[in-house]
């Protein structure tokens, strides 16, 4: 007996969420990451690290470790933030290839992108890209 789930409506929305998780929240997410690797203090900082010689830290104090540091986080965070952006895309695909092998999926995806899209334009229209 099959998953009464499969059905073509249903399934449409579950594909139109997949879309809507490729195109709104994946690259939410991302700029997300983009904006908070954008926002690590760089050289601008070395000032506050600097320490004398005799410290023991040698003249440039413990801002190389820092540097290093943050050069980490912010590889780290732009990579996450491609990651999410091929998540997303990725997430398109499968619902497009999905559809493109069942018909009436086929429609009722092509339904659902026409409202996640009608959706999106006005968000973007309210409060600027997300």
């Amino acid at each position: 007996m099959p998953d009464e789930g499969l059905d073509g409506p249903e399934l449409g929305a579950e594909l139109g969420d997949l879309y809507r998780a490729g195109t709104v929240w994946m690259p939410g997410l991302a700029d997300h990451f983009r904006a908070a690797a954008g926002g690590f203090p760089g050289e601008e900082l070395e000032w506050a690290y600097r320490r004398a010689g005799d410290v023991g830290l040698v003249d440039a104090g413990p801002y190389p470790a820092w540097r290093e540091l943050a050069d980490t986080l912010v590889g780290l965070l732009d990579q996450t933030e491609l990651s999410l952006r091929d998540c997303g895309e990725a997430m398109v695909r499968a619902g497009r290839d999905y559809e493109a092998v069942d018909a009436a999926a086929f429609d009722e995806f092509n339904r659902q992108t026409v409202l996640v899209d009608a959706e999106r334009q006005q968000s973007v229209g309210r409060s600027g890209p997300r």
